[in-house]
């Protein structure tokens, strides 16, 4: 009868081996060490005298120690599987074939993955009240020329809707001199984004209270007119 070979999984090999897993998978693209497949077609083997074999060799070396690259990244969104990839404990090959834009950008969102497809809705109100600011402002052009636009992160969209601008020209954290849109996704929720020294509020509505950095290139009677004519809620506390 021939010798058995013992396997042992990617954990084990790499700690065996004294490194990280992105490095463990280095030495199989090089070469340098063989890898089987188990039964279930996806999780990965090593035989142990392989893995012995490579190991023996590096401590033979003895070579002095030196800075490495190898990082491991804990993430709360993404997770780095053997042979798999899972954002929020969901198999990313699964999400792709199985749920909508929308699902998946509320788990990445949220943690939670619902369980129907919906398309996400216009908040109109949220967009007319939007526009009025805007309005109020002097327009979009007044607004725009005081820097880059900043939102809540659920608004991008909308904003870059209402300012009839490019999505990637919205930022999300806030920095002067800019323009800041200011909002709640729902009743109670925190006000978004925080913004941190800088910036005053200088209009305001249900929706929206919309803030300037300094420099603030705004008609100040406009601000103040419209300041003074609209009921708030109120508005974002500085961020230290």
């Amino acid at each position: 009868m021939g010798a058995v070979t013992t396997y042992v999984g990617a954990t084990e090999a790499a700690r065996m081996l004294g490194v990280a897993k992105p490095t463990l998978y280095a030495y199989v693209s090089r070469g340098m060490l063989r890898r089987e497949t188990a039964v279930d077609g996806r999780t990965s083997l090593y035989a142990r005298e392989d893995v012995e074999r490579l190991a023996a060799r590096g401590r033979r070396r003895q070579a002095p120690e030196r800075p490495t690259i190898d990082v491991q990244v804990s993430s709360a969104i993404t997770h780095l599987h053997d042979e798999r990839v899972t954002y929020r404990g969901h198999d990313v090959a699964d999400l792709a074939t199985s749920c909508s834009y929308e699902q998946i950008a509320e788990l990445l969102l949220t943690g939670v993955l619902p369980p129907s497809s919906e398309p996400w809705a216009v908040d109109r109100g949220a967009l007319e009240r939007c526009r009025k600011v805007v309005d109020a402002a002097g327009g979009r052009d007044a607004l725009l020329a005081c820097g880059r636009p900043y939102v809540g992160h659920y608004r991008g969209p909308l904003l870059a809707y209402g300012l009839d601008v490019e999505k990637r020209r919205v930022g999300f954290e806030p920095r002067p001199p800019g323009v800041v849109f200011a909002s709640r996704r729902y009743p109670g929720a925190p006000v978004e984004p925080l913004t941190a020294g800088g910036f005053r509020p200088v209009l305001r509505n249900r929706s929206w209270t919309l803030l300037l950095g300094r420099p603030n290139r705004l008609p100040a009677p406009c601000s103040a007119a419209d300041l003074a004519r609209s009921p708030s809620p109120p508005a974002p506390e500085a961020s230290s």
